[in-house]
């Protein structure tokens, strides 16, 4: 598409598509020893319908990340009514933000700023603006992100980002996250309890190629994803305090594994109206702003 924008730092590339939910189409980072290598299985460009989006790249998470469940969110006494998602019936699904044209703030060889200013709609009965930040550099990519409520009402909202990181065969995956919450078969979290051996990532493991799908909470904020290529380079994901739950997500045989942070788990809004602690919802007053990010690193 003629309106993808490609960031350069020596020899590291990523694109963006603003008008495609603002994804991240593709990112080749250097690692240590100055090779080039794709840090995200890639988006196919030519893919417009963002509906049913293809497989790739990255994308933002805003106003919410998951599931909410049969489509209605409970919130301050009420019941709202969303329009489901049509692959995650009768739920929706990942918010709004990432079907939606953003617009370009700025932009300079290695460095991108994106704003979108959302209208209520038949999926999110709430105003709100949102803000992207990308910085390239030759061995990382910086993403900051957030949301603000510009309604007059009081707003449920989270933030996080999706990406697609292509993995090898003998992926190992390390990150330390004491509390787990276990998904039902269609990805809404049941509840917190302590993360299992069977679950743990503590100390680094392969994950070998069968499905494997399961939410974090209090995670440390730092992960690495090792042998991610046949050169057998390390991704390392810093991710700032906000963004303190994480999702491990691969479907069987896939070329890529799914390693999400974001600041709630799925179903939140709708647990933590039900009382459920931990949730990580948050409630942004009119004006108020919700921001996080996160650093994606090649060694």
């Amino acid at each position: 598409m003629s309106d993808i924008i490609e960031l350069r730092s020596g020899g590291a590339r990523a694109r963006v598509a603003p008008l495609l939910g603002a994804r991240v189409t593709h990112c080749a980072l250097q690692n240590a020893h100055g090779a080039a290598t794709a840090l995200f299985h890639p988006y196919p460009e030519a893919h417009t319908d963002l509906a049913r989006w293809a497989k790739g790249g990255l994308y933002p998470l805003i106003p919410y990340w998951g599931r909410i469940s049969q489509a209605r969110l409970r919130h301050a006494g009420e019941d709202f009514a969303l329009a489901a998602h049509p692959d995650a019936l009768p739920h929706t699904l990942h918010g709004t933000a990432h079907q939606a044209a953003w617009t370009v703030v700025s932009r300079d060889t290695a460095s991108l700023v994106l704003k979108l200013d959302q209208s209520p709609d038949a999926h999110w009965p709430w105003p709100y603006e949102a803000e992207l930040v990308f910085l390239l550099t030759s061995r990382s990519l910086h993403i900051a992100l957030a949301v603000t409520n510009t309604g007059a009402r009081p707003m449920p909202a989270g933030i996080g980002l999706h990406p697609y990181i292509a993995r090898s065969p003998g992926l190992g995956v390390r990150f330390a996250a004491p509390k787990q919450w276990m998904p039902t078969a269609d990805y809404l979290a049941t509840g917190a309890s302590a993360t299992t051996e069977a679950d743990d990532f503590g100390t680094g493991r392969r994950l070998g190629d069968a499905a494997f799908t399961m939410f974090y909470s209090d995670w440390n904020g730092k992960a690495r994803l090792t042998d991610i290529d046949a050169h057998g380079s390390t991704v390392r994901i810093s991710a700032s305090p906000t963004l303190d739950h994480l999702a491990l997500h691969q479907p069987a045989g896939a070329p890529y594994v799914c390693l999400e942070p974001a600041s709630h788990t799925s179903d939140a809004f709708n647990l933590a109206a039900r009382g459920v602690p931990g949730t990580g919802t948050c409630v942004l007053a009119p004006g108020e702003r919700l921001s996080g990010w996160a650093t994606f690193t090649l060694d």
